[in-house]
């Protein structure tokens, strides 16, 4: 209940008694277990992240080592698990769209969010580069930021017009990214082993139901 609340609502406007209503217990009992509004809506963002993670059977220690086209496709597959789960990226982008502001209390969860992932997309590409499979001209900080302004974008404006195809938008800019990041007179495919980023997204969703 509370996450639909949060995620509808945003944390200013949502309401304890309302939510407390939905679960069954009185608002007296919804604080033994948070003692504030705050308290739960940081639970709920931390659930949030466990059931994100959960599904992928990953975390953000595993993430940071994984080869960009592995990185690819573990995005594509959390793109497919939040594609099914509206409420999750309902709730981040309320979150994300108040807490600009530092007194908002899910600041430091959307800064910390952005910057794990940033991360997660700076220490691939630097690998890429490497390896040989990213131009070393390329400035993977640039494109670290535009790998997750495209899967946050995508999200957006898959919550405001469900006829997008998320999964799909995101495979097509995974694809194009490959080839655009790729040295000169090679591709996307030749230089990850003939694996591009869409080709594992189902077996991944599959095993972590």
């Amino acid at each position: 209940a509370a996450f639909s609340h949060f995620a509808v609502d945003g944390y200013r406007a949502a309401s304890l008694a309302r939510i407390a209503a939905d679960v069954g217990v009185s608002t007296a009992g919804l604080l033994h277990h948070f003692p504030s509004k705050v308290a739960l809506l940081q639970a709920v963002l931390l659930e949030r992240d466990r059931r994100d993670l959960d599904a992928m059977q990953t975390s953000p220690d595993l993430m940071l080592e994984l080869e960009l086209p592995e990185l690819l496709v573990l995005f594509e597959a959390f793109v497919a698990h939040n594609a099914a789960n509206p409420h999750l990226v309902q709730l981040a982008h309320q979150m994300g769209a108040h807490a600009s502001e530092t007194s908002h209390p899910a600041h430091g969860w959307v800064r910390e969010r952005q910057r794990m992932l940033h991360n997660v997309c700076v220490r691939a590409l630097r690998r890429g580069v490497v390896s040989g499979l990213v131009r070393s001209d390329i400035d993977v900080e640039v494109v670290a930021h535009l790998i997750i302004a495209a899967s946050e974008g995508l999200e957006n404006q898959w919550l405001i017009d469900s006829e997008v195809d998320l999964v799909a938008s995101f495979s097509a800019f995974a694809h194009h990214l490959m080839a655009e990041i790729a040295p000169r007179g090679t591709s996307a495919r030749g230089r990850s082993g003939g694996q591009l980023p869409n080709q594992h997204v189902d077996e991944r969703i599959e095993t972590s139901d």
